[in-house]
C-alpha cells in the first residue's frame, strides 16, 4: 500500500456531478447546520452541536488529521454547495484497508452519496493501494446498507458497538474489494 505520506495538494476528486475537496473554515456553517440536528442521528451518537464554534473546531481537527496522513476528509460540493462529507480513516497497514465514513446534509435521495463513494472507494483501492474499504453502520439504518449494497459492498460481520454506560449500539460491517 502507497503510505499516506502527502496529502498536499489535496486529493481533489471530481465525479459526474460532484467535487470532493479539503473541509475549509466557511463549511463550518454547513457541518452545524447538519450536527446540531438530532434527527440526522437517528443510528449512531454523535454530539449535537450548540455553537457555531463546535463546528469551526471540527473543521480544524479534520484539516489537522489529513495534514498529518490519519485520514483524509473530504466534503462534498454540488457546485459552491457543502452537502455532505465522506472519509477513508482508520487506515490498517497489515490487512491494507481502510473505513470510510460519511454523512450528507442536504440533497437527499438523488445518488450524491453513491457517487462520491464510488470515487473515494476508487481512490482508495486504484490510488492508495488499498484492498478493501470497509463501512460500519447500524443493523437498523436500511437506507445505508441499501446504498453500500448498490455500491458493491458486501456483508462482513455483526458486532456490538460499545457506548459505556451498559448502552451498546447493533452495528453490521460490510466492505468492497474493488
Amino acid at each position: 500500500m502507497k503510505k499516506l505520506i502527502k496529502n498536499q495538494p489535496f486529493p481533489v476528486i471530481k465525479t459526474k456531478r460532484l467535487t470532493l475537496d479539503e473541509v475549509t473554515i466557511e463549511d463550518a456553517k454547513a457541518i452545524f447546520e447538519y450536527q446540531s440536528d438530532k434527527k440526522n442521528f437517528e443510528f449512531v451518537e454523535m454530539p449535537i452541536y450548540t455553537d457555531i464554534s463546535q463546528a469551526e473546531k471540527y473543521v480544524e481537527m479534520m484539516k489537522k488529521g489529513t495534514n498529518e496522513n490519519k485520514w483524509i476528509f473530504w466534503i462534498i460540493r454540488l457546485g459552491e454547495e457543502a452537502i455532505g462529507s465522506i472519509s477513508l480513516w482508520n487506515f490498517n497497514e497489515e490487512t491494507y484497508a481502510a473505513e470510510t465514513g460519511y454523512g450528507l446534509f442536504s440533497h437527499r435521495g438523488n445518488g450524491y452519496m453513491s457517487e462520491a463513494l464510488q470515487a473515494v472507494v476508487s481512490y482508495g483501492i486504484d490510488i492508495l493501494g488499498l484492498n478493501r474499504v470497509e463501512a460500519f453502520t447500524n443493523t437498523i439504518n436500511e437506507p445505508s446498507i441499501k446504498m453500500l449494497q448498490k455500491n458493491g459492498f458486501t456483508y462482513v460481520s455483526d458486532f456490538k458497538e460499545d457506548l459505556g454506560d451498559g448502552k451498546f449500539l447493533d452495528m453490521v460491517i460490510y466492505k468492497n474489494e474493488g
